[in-house]
Order: C-alpha cells, then structure tokens, then sequence
C-alpha cells in the first residue's frame, strides 16, 4: 500500500496526502484560519481501524502553528504489510508560510522535508537535496483555506511538488462525533480522488478514498 496526501491524511489520510510551475496561492490572513485546538482522528480500512492522526493548531498573535502525526500500520494475517509513521510542523506569520519541517518513515523509506521561506523564494530540502522555488507553496495537510482552491500542493512526505484539481461538492450533512452536521465537501485528485469534509468553522472533519487495491480508506475526527 502507498500512501497518496490525509499529512496529510496523509491527506492520508491528509495523510493521505494528494499533492510544474509554482502556482499562487490566494493570500490569508491568520484570522481566517480554523481555530486552535487539538483534533484526533481514527483511521479506518474497509471497517478496520489501521492507525491514527492527529493535528494541533495554536495561535500567538501574528504567528501560527500547526503539527500533525500520523502512525498508521496495515496487517494481513497478524504481519504487517505497510506502516507509515510522519510527524510534520508549520509556521505561519502574516497568513504566509514562514517553515514547513516534516520527517516520515514511509514503509522503510525515511524521508526529511524542510520548507523555509527565503526574501524572494522558497528553499525546499528533501533528504538533504535542495530547490529553491518561486511563488507560493502550500503543503498537502489540508487544514489551510486556501486548499479550496489550490492547484498544486506540497507532498508532506516526500516534498514534492504536485498539480491537484478541488471540486467543490457544495454543503452537506454527515454524522460527526455520533452528531450531524453542516459539513462542506470537496474533491481533491490528482492520480486518485480524495473526499474532505470540512467543518463550517474550517476544520477537517472526515476524509476519504480508494487505495490502490480499492479497499476504502476513511479518516474520522474522534
């Protein structure tokens, strides 16, 4: 099994993250950020629970942080047959990404990504490889608004770059935390088709897709 972007899930689930030129990306004050606070999710395969994510939002007056994690371990038989286990954090001052620092162990393949903004550009290291990037970046983690309307984003596992088409599937209700809720739904795909359901106060509270051998991957807020 791969993962795909919920950080996210990796996307994922937003670690399951779906992330050439530098696309822009919409400016965003801080105050249209979710709130801060502490969300956990479960992360479930054709009804199993395979592994979890959680993501941390804090704010300091102009600066904002998130963090997220994601230990997840798929077995067939009692042997485990993937394991993603990734940790990442950012920094945004100003509604602008200031670091972006993520170390992942992607079923034996260890990756260390680093974004940090520069005067004029973004300096982008994977596994000690660096590229200096002109424009916006926005990392696949999906928390930020402006994901609405992205057309590329940042692998939070390997760093790359990545074009993605956001569909907008309008406003919806789903049962969260055993409650229904307004939730607003958009597709994010790029080789395959992430579901994300967001909160009206911008927080992601589902997510969902097909992995590679069709079972369905489901990411629920705890």
């Amino acid at each position: 099994m791969t993962h795909a972007g919920i950080g996210a899930l990796a996307a994922t689930a937003g670690l399951i993250v779906l992330l050439e030129a530098p696309a822009a990306v919409a400016q965003t004050g801080t105050a249209d950020f979710p709130a801060p606070g502490s969300l956990h999710y479960v992360v479930i395969r054709d009804g199993d629970r395979i592994g979890s994510y959680d993501m941390v939002l804090s704010r300091d007056g102009d600066r904002f942080e998130v963090r997220t994690h994601t230990d997840i371990a798929v077995t067939v038989l009692g042997v485990v047959v993937y394991r993603l286990v990734s940790s990442s954090s950012e920094l945004w001052v100003d509604g602008n990404l200031s670091l972006f620092d993520a170390n992942s162990d992607d079923d034996g393949e260890t990756h260390k990504v680093t974004v940090r903004s520069r005067a004029d550009h973004f300096s982008v290291v994977e596994n000690g490889v660096e590229h200096l990037v002109a424009g916006k970046l926005l990392p696949g983690t999906l928390w930020h608004p402006a994901t609405l309307t992205a057309t590329e984003l940042v692998d939070p596992i390997d760093g790359r770059r990545n074009k993605v088409k956001v569909t907008d599937r309008g406003m919806e209700q789903i049962v969260v935390q055993g409650k229904s809720i307004r939730a607003h739904h958009v597709s994010i795909t790029q080789k395959r088709v992430l579901e994300v359901w967001y909160s009206e106060g911008g927080q992601i509270v589902a997510m969902s897709y097909r992995a590679w051998d069709h079972s369905l991957i489901r990411t629920k807020l705890q």
